[in-house]
């Protein structure tokens, strides 16, 4: 949830602190805010994945992800606008399964970095959590490494 007041440097919105709905424009003008906030960089992509849950519980509360011809068309409509980061799984195979997670809640994981003493655009990887993050995604034990790493992991239920 977004706790402070953004000021758009695109457009002449200002979004309040808290959790909101937005219309598309607004949304993506929301999304690409990172100046002025906290956290910068770090606190766009927190909001970009807490968006993603958001409308991930909308689509699941309105039944449309277990539809098959709901799902197919919500597919269709933003299939072409996002990226799925996981081989040979497609976006509506990755939306098939969500139903069967009812009990667990959504949590947002970057790429362990260290953020720059400076505050410069540059960051990087962290040397000692990335290799083991890596090593956690290939093994199938995400699970472990988010126990053991609860300050790497951004709570979205």
């Amino acid at each position: 949830m977004q706790e402070t007041r953004v000021a758009s440097v695109h457009t002449s919105r200002v979004f309040r602190a808290g959790c909101q709905r937005l219309d598309g424009a607004a949304s993506v003008d929301r999304l690409r805010q990172r100046r002025g906030l906290p956290d910068g960089a770090f606190d766009r992509d927190r909001t970009a994945q807490a968006f993603a849950a958001g409308l991930v519980r909308r689509a699941g509360g309105q039944g449309v992800l277990s539809d098959p011809a709901r799902l197919s068309g919500l597919v269709a409509a933003v299939g072409p606008k996002v990226a799925v980061a996981g081989g040979a799984t497609s976006l509506l195979e990755l939306l098939r399964v969500v139903p069967e997670l009812k009990s667990l809640d959504p949590v947002g994981i970057n790429l362990p970095v260290d953020a720059p003493a400076d505050r410069s655009w540059v960051v990087g990887t962290d040397p000692a959590a990335t290799p083991q993050f890596l090593a956690a995604l290939r093994q199938d034990r995400l699970a472990q490494w988010v126990a053991e790493h609860p300050g790497r992991v951004t709570p979205m239920g």
